[in-house]
């Protein structure tokens, strides 16, 4: 290839201009500074080649492993020695990149074996392995803290599963139990049902034999009722019959003695005297059959009873009988009642008289009347020191003409405790008596504390 410059040298107005020994030199000049710009030029061109050839081979060596990366192989490593920093700074990205692509293959993998772990540990769990946990340690903050969250979350299950466990093997021992019992309440209430069957099939035999025991006591109440009816008639009508005839009889006694007391002898007297005190003791035994007969017909008139008062008033009026002994009467607080004030006056006359008659034989006699107050009636009675009883007969006192052993040398009829009990019935109280032989007497009364409503 010629040479520019000395065609430019040799060119017409080169020569027109300078002479040609100075041309020769610049000639020479130029010649040698063009060799040595070729000669730079051709080093450049080797150095060029060279980088290229290098540049080549580490793009090849840069490839190479940028694709043995991308097939999943990051522990590939390339040289990063070389002249030419270009080529340093990626074989260094190279190197750096695999790195970081290892160690989040390294991460991904122990991220995998952590989930596989923690889904291993779940299904476990959700067998019922309920002591199943995600264990080992991680570098992974991400994987410590998902075993965390999962360690908690199966330890809350698990609670929650044993609570339900316990509580479904408690329902189910409840439920065992309840079925037990109701198998045995069942068998109990067979057992009643056939009890309650042949209690039932008592019952409606009893039922009828009660209508039947019904049916005859009303029948025997009538008859009793009519037969008392008859008997209070016929006490009546017998009293009235037989007190004129004694009437009579007890005059012409008396008349006899009168007027032929200086004719008749001392037996004869002694005939009369007897028939005239046998007279008065016929009257006094019609008064009492009278009496007795009023108090189970008198029309009742119920009202409160200073019961104190009463006892007082009575005990006065049979002051006579206590001429010339030596008695102490002790009238103690008595609550009051209800009844009617009549007959209980006679309940007080009678038991009064007999505590005084029966006492007759004590140098000093001693009568209390007291009360002791129950749920629903006032017990009133009458004590005495006189002869009392024993109380083998204690039931019979107050039979119609029944007298104590030993009462004969005492006045009396026997109907005294009989009018008692009667008008105490009629009030719907009590009496009975305690007592013991030479030791005194107690009779008791009860009467209700509220109207009875038997009046």
């Amino acid at each position: 290839m010629p040479c520019k410059t000395a065609s430019c040298l040799d060119c017409e107005v080169f020569k027109a201009n300078i002479d040609a020994a100075a041309r020769k030199e610049v000639i020479g000049v130029v010649n040698k500074l063009f060799r040595k710009f070729m000669t730079d030029i051709e080093k450049k061109d080797r150095e060029l080649e060279g980088i290229s050839m290098e540049l080549a081979l580490s793009l090849s060596e840069v490839f190479e492993a940028l694709k043995r990366i991308s097939s999943g192989d990051p522990t590939v490593r390339i040289s990063e020695s070389s002249d030419i920093e270009l080529i340093r700074k990626l074989k260094h990205m190279v190197n750096l990149t695999a790195k970081e692509i290892g160690e989040i293959v390294d991460q991904s993998h122990g991220i995998a074996i952590g989930i596989a772990e923690h889904f291993d540990v779940l299904h476990r769990v959700s067998r019922g392995e309920l002591d199943a946990r995600v264990s080992g340690g991680s570098d992974i903050e991400l994987m410590e803290s998902l075993k965390k969250v999962t360690n908690e979350m199966i330890d809350s299950i698990s609670r929650e599963i044993t609570e339900r466990r316990d509580a479904q093997r408690a329902l189910q021992k409840s439920r065992e139990e309840l079925e037990h019992r109701v198998r045995e309440r069942t068998a109990e209430l067979s057992v009643i049902n056939d009890l309650l069957k042949e209690e039932i099939e008592d019952r409606k035999l009893a039922d009828e034999e009660v209508k039947n025991l019904n049916k005859e006591l009303k029948q025997k109440v009538a008859e009793l009722v009519e037969a008392n009816k008859e008997l209070d008639a016929f006490n009546h009508t017998v009293s009235h019959d037989l007190k004129a005839p004694l009437i009579v009889i007890g005059g012409f006694a008396r008349r006899l003695l009168k007027i032929h007391a200086d004719s008749i002898s001392a037996d004869q007297r002694e005939m009369l005297a007897i028939i005239l005190n046998n007279t008065q003791k016929m009257e006094r035994l019609i008064q009492d059959l009278l009496a007795f007969s009023r108090a189970g017909r008198q029309q009742m008139k119920e009202e409160k009873i200073d019961m104190k008062s009463l006892a007082e008033v009575s005990m006065e009026e049979l002051k006579p009988l206590t001429d010339g002994r030596r008695i102490v009467v002790d009238i103690s607080s008595l609550p009051a009642s209800f009844g009617d004030m009549a007959l209980i006056k006679q309940v007080f006359i009678n038991l009064l008289s007999n505590a005084i008659k029966f006492t007759g034989t004590k140098k000093k006699a001693v009568i209390e009347v007291g009360c002791r107050v129950e749920e629903d009636e006032n017990v009133y009675y009458v004590k005495d020191n006189g002869i009392g009883f024993d109380s083998d007969v204690g039931d019979k006192l107050f039979s119609l003409f029944h007298r104590l052993p030993g009462a004969g040398e005492f006045e009396g009829t026997g109907v005294g405790l009989s009018i008692v009990q009667r008008i105490i019935n009629r009030h719907g109280g009590r009496v009975w008596a305690e007592g013991k032989t030479g030791k005194g007497t107690i009779v008791y009364f009860s009467l209700p504390k509220t109207p009875a409503g038997n009046c």
